[in-house]
Parts: structure tokens; C-alpha cells; sequence
């Protein structure tokens, strides 16, 4: 009897911290998610072939300012990819200059039939002193350094100068998404005689 009350006391403590162990796990995972800005965009009435048309001409245009940003369209996947890159520098004293230099991105859309989406993600940080991966971390993770606050302070500025400088960008496609190109009317026909729509 003496036992089965000593075991069952052990599994009562045990439980709270496996279960707090398993909560501070998923928390610390989705700090260490790759900093991003992504979004799903729904578009009623609008098929694959349509959108996939307009992300093209939204390409077309950007490309010539940005070259690298296009580096496949796949229209079988519906899906586009490239990669491009943005200068950084710091205004915190001190060590600026070491951390001067650019931050490297992906860019990809998917449409399908109704949405698309779109990512900009993998934020890389190339300098003499790198910040590596940008993750959702608030504060700077992957060491322990001297000035842990002026790192995390540059942290933070590295994901204010993405969000200012691509958020226009981004709200670009988002506004030529909803532009009709000419054969919108013929790509809504086909789409409505396809087999997956029951005729």
C-alpha cells in the first residue's frame, strides 16, 4: 500500500512539469520560426489560370528593377520563386559598421483557383559581423555575445527595415492581383466547363 501511494505521488509531481516542459517546448519552437511575411488572399471567381497570368505581368514589370526576384515560374505548380536582397545598415552606436551589409530573401507565389499566396521568407543577414537567419525571436538567439542588448536592439531593426522597405512590395502584387488582364472573360469560361465543376 505503501508503494502504490509513494508511485502515484511520484506521477502526480511528474505530470505538471512534463506538461510545463512540452508548453515551453512549442513556445520556444515558434520563436526559433523563420521571420516572414506571408499571407493567403482569397479571390472569389477567379481561376488558376487568370491569377498565375496576372502574378506573371506583376513579375514582369517588378523584374525589370529587380532582375533577381524572378528566377522560375512553374505554371503547371502555379507557383513562382526567386530571391533578392536588400542593404542594411545600423544606426545604433557603436559596431555599426561591422553589422553593415545586406539581408538575402526567398520570394514565392502560389495560385490556385480562388487565392494565392505569397512569402517572403529565409531573411538572411551578410556582414562581417552576420546575424545570420532572422526568426521570430524577440530578442537576438544564437549566442551568448558581450552586448547581448545592442544585438537585439539590431535585431529588431533588421525586421523594422524588412517590413518598411518590402511592405510596399507586397501591397504592389496584392493591387495588380485585382487587375483583369484580357483573357479573363476565356480563362472563367474554361474554368467553368472543367470537369471539376461538374460538367
Amino acid at each position: 500500500m505503501k508503494r502504490s501511494f509513494t508511485l502515484l505521488f511520484f506521477l502526480l509531481l511528474i505530470y505538471p512539469l512534463q506538461a510545463q516542459t512540452a508548453r515551453n517546448s512549442q513556445a520556444a519552437g515558434a520563436a526559433y520560426q523563420k521571420f516572414a511575411l506571408r499571407d493567403t488572399i482569397g479571390m472569389d471567381g477567379v481561376p488558376r489560370d487568370e491569377l498565375y497570368s496576372r502574378a506573371w505581368r506583376w513579375f514582369s514589370e517588378v523584374s525589370q528593377k529587380v532582375p533577381s526576384l524572378l528566377e522560375e515560374a512553374n505554371k503547371r505548380d502555379g507557383r513562382f520563386t526567386g530571391t533578392s536582397s536588400i542593404s542594411f545598415a545600423s544606426g545604433q552606436t557603436g559596431g555599426s559598421e561591422h553589422v553593415k551589409g545586406r539581408i538575402y530573401y526567398n520570394f514565392t507565389v502560389y495560385v490556385d483557383d480562388n487565392f494565392y499566396v505569397y512569402e517572403l521568407t529565409d531573411f538572411t543577414h551578410v556582414a562581417r559581423l552576420p546575424f545570420n537567419t532572422l526568426t521570430n525571436h524577440q530578442r537576438y538567439p544564437y549566442r551568448v555575445v558581450v552586448n547581448e542588448e545592442w544585438h537585439t536592439l539590431v535585431w529588431q531593426e533588421m525586421k523594422d527595415k524588412i517590413t518598411k522597405e518590402l511592405q510596399p512590395m507586397v501591397e504592389s502584387l496584392k493591387a495588380d492581383m485585382q487587375v483583369e488582364t484580357e483573357k479573363f472573360d476565356e480563362y472563367k469560361a474554361i474554368s467553368e466547363r472543367s470537369p471539376a465543376n461538374g460538367e
